[in-house]
């Protein structure tokens, strides 16, 4: 459905935000019940504060995005590997504009919630790459595919 007027385009937003939310916090009691053990305080913490907005974006190369949330005021925090992970910010584009858009829709919840584990997982060090082995690792873990979205086109 291509919604026609503003009441339409609300209601799905509506919809498409619920639908979200549900797929994060499937994915994050995946993570939970795979890595509680593992995970330090400060790790479960950062892995539960991560945020999801779903709106329009005016990107053409992307779907969604995720922003790290750190602290970087720590003393002697001037590299980004000694930045304490706070939790994450995800955006995701509502409007895939096209036929199988329930499928690239989870699909881009777990893609991005994969970043938000990795970081947690792995911390922010300049080793780890965007899409490099552990962020792959992750999202085969959550059930995404393991592609940025110039690979899947």
């Amino acid at each position: 459905m291509t919604p026609r007027n503003s009441e339409q385009k609300l209601a799905v937003l509506k919809d498409r935000k619920v639908l979200a939310l549900s797929i994060l916090e499937e994915g994050l009691d995946l993570i939970v019940l795979h890595f509680d053990n593992q995970l330090s305080d400060a790790q479960y913490d950062a892995l539960w504060n991560v945020t999801i907005q779903v709106s329009r974006s005016r990107a053409k190369n992307n779907l969604g995005r995720c922003k790290y949330l750190y602290d970087k005021q720590e003393p002697g925090a001037r590299e980004k590997r000694n930045w304490t992970l706070l939790g994450s910010k995800i955006n995701i584009d509502w409007d895939m504009g096209n036929h199988s858009w329930e499928e690239e829709f989870r699909d881009t919840v777990l893609h991005e919630l994969a970043h938000h584990m990795c970081g947690v997982l792995h911390g922010l060090s300049r080793d780890i790459k965007g899409h490099g082995i552990e962020w792959k690792q992750c999202a085969e873990f959550l059930g995404c595919r393991p592609q940025s979205i110039q690979h899947r086109r």
